[in-house]
């Protein structure tokens, strides 16, 4: 029952896909938190989340003693005793995407990286978006050292508060530096850790800016969805076979008598 993310290390163990407690916090949560220096779990409750542009998993905790902390979750060791627990947002259809450009040309290649990615970002992320340098596939033409960086409007977000991508060749990696100088070591850890704020930042926007932004957006279909869908036909009545009786002759009674 104990468990931290490191989701903004640049690891995968994150709590935004069910292997952590993290996700589980919300305020009300009641749980013991390990204090190293006395070697002891003290009980307390989540009285909000106030997460900020370097840190996703910062709560305030008063504990029954009375002290209160602001504490990076991330970083703790502690158990949940009871109290409100905060339910997983279900994802979008994995059916759907979403493309910086209308109708675009995808490439059959591209559409496993896109699947991958659409199960790391939470609802109401609508990221992946093709067409995105930094959080879709690369379209044709395009490659990581001369790419100019064309994003989608959540990844925009990013860039507005300091965010930046670097492609390191040596290593052949695609990288990620928050405003806090923190490395995200790739595109994976990058849309695990940025997920959790944008479901944050959605949840404070009216309805009004909501779809203001997903207008800047074009849906597309999984195009292995259309293919079955083309392939499957629809269910009607079997044709009727007229069945003939054909008589038993000499051959037949032998053939039956080598069956037995």
């Amino acid at each position: 029952v104990y468990g931290a993310c490191k989701c903004h290390y640049g690891g995968s163990a994150c709590g935004l896909d069910g292997g952590s407690l993290v996700s589980q916090i919300t305020a009300g949560t009641k749980l013991e938190v390990y204090w190293s220096d006395d070697d002891a779990y003290y009980p307390g409750t989540v009285a909000a989340h106030v997460p900020d542009d370097f840190l996703a998993h910062l709560y305030t905790v008063n504990y029954d003693d009375g002290e209160v902390e602001t504490v990076d979750m991330s970083n703790e060791r502690f158990r949940i005793l009871g109290g409100v627990k905060r339910a997983r947002l279900a994802s979008s259809p994995p059916t759907t995407f979403h493309s910086i450009v209308m109708n675009p040309d995808v490439p059959k290649k591209d559409w496993p990286v896109l699947r991958k990615r659409r199960n790391i970002c939470r609802h109401p992320d609508p990221r992946p978006c093709y067409g995105c340098t930094w959080c879709g596939p690369l379209q044709r033409g395009q490659n990581e050292t001369g790419a100019k960086a064309t994003l989608c409007p959540v990844c925009k977000i990013f860039q507005d508060k300091g965010w930046v991508r670097r492609y390191e060749q040596n290593s052949d990696k695609t990288i990620f530096i928050d405003a806090s100088q923190k490395r995200h070591n790739s595109i994976k850890a990058f849309l695990h850790f940025s997920t959790i704020l944008v479901e944050i930042k959605f949840e404070h926007m009216n309805t009004g800016e909501y779809l203001t932004l997903l207008s800047k957006l074009h849906v597309i279909k999984d195009e292995r969805n259309e293919v079955v869908a083309r392939k499957t036909k629809p269910k009607g009545r079997k044709p009727q076979i007229e069945k003939k009786h054909i008589k038993d002759g000499p051959a037949s009674k032998k053939k039956r008598k080598m069956i037995r």
